[in-house]
Parts: C-alpha cells; sequence; structure tokens
C-alpha cells in the first residue's frame, strides 16, 4: 500500500522469517518491564501543563510517547523479536493497571488509560505472531502475578491480542497486506487491523471481538446508514462507522466496515496462531461474500 493511502497513521505488519523462542531468564526480564512500567504510569498521570492563568491542561499521550522505552527494550531483547513485544506487552499492561483504579473523570487522563491498553493489546498480537506457536501458547498460563499484573488483565489483555493475531494470520495466509493503526486511531476508531487485497484493491476496516467457545468465525459488515439514522445502530457501531468515515476521508478505493468474530476452538496446540483448515473456509467463505458485497457498495 502506498504511502498515501495511510498518511502514516498505519503500520505495515511484518511477518519473520523465522519465529523466536523465550531465553532462560524471560521471568527476570518480565519483572523489570514491571517496573519500568509502575514508573512510567506514575509519570503518564502527571504529566500536564499550566497555562498563565494557572489553568491546569492535562497532556495526551501516543506512540511517540514511548519511544526511547521501546528503544531500551530493543536493547534488553537482544535481537529476540517475540522476546521485546512481550517486554513491552507486561510493560503497556502494567501501565493500564496503575492507572485504571485511579478512574479519572478527565477525559484525557481516561483517553490515555485506554490508549495504553490498546497498546498492550497490539504488541500481544505481535508476541502471538513472532513467537513459535509452543511458546505462545504457554503466555496465557504465565504467573503474571509474579511480576504484579493482575492475572485477570493479563489473560483478558492476552486474548485480546490472540484474536487480532490469529485473524492476521488467516489473511496472510490469502495474500492481504495487513497494517495496524496507530495506538489513537485504535482507540478513537475502532478500528483494529486495516486489510488490502492488492490483487483487487479491495479493503477492509476491521473490528476483532473474541468469542471463547466458537469453533468458527462469525462476520458482519457494519450497516451504512446516513447520519441522520445513526442513532438507529448500536453505540459502538456508531463509533466504528465514525472513524471509518474519517479513514475514508483521507483514504482513496473501497474500504468496507467490517466486525470478525473468532473463537477458540479450533485451534489446537499444533496450531496456535495459524489458521487450521476449518478457520480457513470459514475465511474463503467471508472472502467471496466481501468482493461480491464490494461490486455494489452501499453509500448512505
Amino acid at each position: 500500500m502506498a504511502k498515501r493511502r495511510c498518511k502514516g497513521a498505519f503500520v505495515r505488519i511484518e511477518f519473520p522469517d523465522k519465529r523466536d523462542t523465550l531465553p532462560p531468564n524471560t521471568p527476570a526480564l518480565l519483572k523489570e518491564a514491571a517496573e519500568f512500567g509502575v514508573l512510567r504510569a506514575h509519570s503518564i498521570w502527571k504529566m500536564s501543563k499550566r497555562d498563565a492563568i494557572g489553568r491546569i491542561t492535562y497532556i495526551e499521550i501516543s506512540d511517540e510517547t514511548f519511544r526511547e522505552d521501546r528503544e531500551r527494550f530493543l536493547e534488553i531483547a537482544d535481537g529476540n523479536t517475540g522476546l521485546f513485544h512481550l517486554l513491552l506487552s507486561v510493560f503497556f499492561t502494567k501501565i493500564h493497571q496503575e492507572i485504571e483504579p485511579r478512574a479519572s473523570a478527565h477525559k484525557t487522563r481516561s483517553r490515555n488509560e485506554y490508549l495504553v491498553a490498546g497498546m498492550a493489546q497490539r504488541e500481544f498480537s505481535q508476541v502471538c505472531l513472532t513467537l513459535t506457536e509452543k511458546d505462545a501458547d504457554t503466555i496465557p498460563i504465565v504467573d503474571s502475578a509474579q511480576f504484579g499484573v493482575n492475572p485477570h488483565i493479563w489473560r483478558t489483555a492476552f486474548a485480546g491480542g490472540r484474536s487480532v493475531a490469529r485473524v492476521i494470520s488467516a489473511f496472510r495466509h490469502r495474500g492481504a497486506e495487513i497494517f495496524f493503526p496507530i495506538a489513537y486511531i485504535d482507540i478513537q476508531g475502532r478500528i483494529d487491523l486495516l486489510v488490502r487485497f492488492p490483487s483487487n484493491g479491495l479493503g477492509l476496516c476491521i473490528q476483532v471481538k473474541t468469542v471463547h467457545k466458537l469453533s468458527r468465525i462469525r462476520y458482519r459488515l457494519i450497516p451504512e446508514v446516513s447520519f441522520h439514522h445513526r442513532n438507529e445502530l448500536t453505540k459502538n457501531d456508531q463509533h466504528f462507522l465514525s472513524g471509518i468515515t474519517e479513514f475514508r476521508n483521507q483514504n482513496n478505493g473501497i474500504w468496507l466496515p467490517l466486525e470478525i468474530e473468532i473463537g477458540n476452538i479450533a485451534y489446537t496446540h499444533q496450531t496456535y496462531i495459524d489458521p487450521p483448515a476449518g478457520i480457513m473456509r470459514w475465511f474463503d467463505r467471508m472472502i467471496l461474500d466481501l468482493n461480491e458485497w464490494a461490486k455494489s457498495p452501499v453509500t448512505p
């Protein structure tokens, strides 16, 4: 996808030639990452500036806020990409855990809380794509309490990231170009993934949802209605369509708003992230449907 299509707001997902395994000292490194997270959480909470008459304005964080942190963890990981993303997963999960109980009513602080949660999920997706299937399978059963992360928060964040990774892997098997949005677009537009098929130019703005006891995928196009009828949709669909409208205003081509629900039952220890045949049959059916819909897209 050309840069003009994504306006610098999306990052292309690259797949490693070989997946990494975790080193023996991983538990100690995860604890260190959590300790970094505590320090950053307090600095983020206090990020503000005061104007000439003494009013406080809280500062919005972004991906760029954590550039130096990423560089630190990249050095610690020493070329192990799977470990690098796992350390960032712990780091962002710990930040979210530290910020969330404060429950600030201030919209900027609440936004920052959601943003780091989204960053944690994205890093978990990268963990699943860059570690071996065997090592990825061990992540949800890690004793996260040993490095100060609530086990429920750990498992919930990982489950969301794992579902996104499974969707990415399935689309990869069908020759799609796949992108992560920057964190702001993720939380503001509710777009988890951007997918494009070079063969026909079809584009998909995707929300991914986890349904644990599902043995396949379910999918639906979000109904496209005029602005005056948006209140007929759920709040989630309204936010999603608003985000897609903003994206379409800056990017050419056909972009369909798609929700995918994916479950666990079809996956085994042998195919923990890579899609089994049953899942791919559902993806193939979905892609056929999407191509048909794209021939006569509905415009509100």
